[in-house]
């Protein structure tokens, strides 16, 4: 199974939008990222998001460019920024389990370097920039980084 990691978009300042949207950038930024996922061996075929509208917007935004049906999109309450990494470690294990090929899981700071840590250990950590996202590799029991990247650098 592989495994992608996503930050949200750029968000419009809480002062301007309290619920956080995307920004114009933020979304141009999420399209980038969506467009080199859209790769064919990336295999896709579930994508987690938080509930939080930045995740919602660049989870429906990576769908749009994927071809993902929306209505496969699925909510996850504990994607939120300060949420612990256990539960997810255990549902991104019941996916790979049960035939998950690619899952795309579209979260928040400091919550994806706790998940990376967690699944991968501490020297696998990624500083994630605004819809930046990285891929891992269930290999011999472990979660190796293949890649990491932001929209700057494709």
């Amino acid at each position: 199974m592989k495994l992608y990691l996503m930050r949200h978009g750029e968000a419009l300042h809480p002062s301007i939008d309290p619920e956080m949207h995307l920004s114009p950038r933020g979304r141009a930024e999420v399209v980038k990222m969506a467009g080199y996922l859209k790769r064919p061996e990336a295999a896709i075929d579930a994508i987690w998001h938080s509930p939080k509208a930045r995740a919602v917007e660049t989870a429906q935004t990576v769908a749009e460019v994927l071809g993902f049906d929306p209505k496969r999109l699925q909510t996850q309450v504990d994607l939120v920024p300060e949420a612990g990494a256990e539960a997810a470690k255990a549902r991104i294990e019941a996916a790979q389990q049960s035939g998950v090929r690619g899952l795309l899981i579209i979260s928040h700071m400091p919550f994806l370097p706790k998940l990376t840590a967690a699944l991968a250990g501490p020297s696998n950590q990624t500083d994630f920039e605004t819809a930046g996202a990285a891929c891992f590799t269930w290999k011999n029991g472990l979660w190796e980084r293949e890649w990491s990247s932001a929209p700057a650098r494709l």
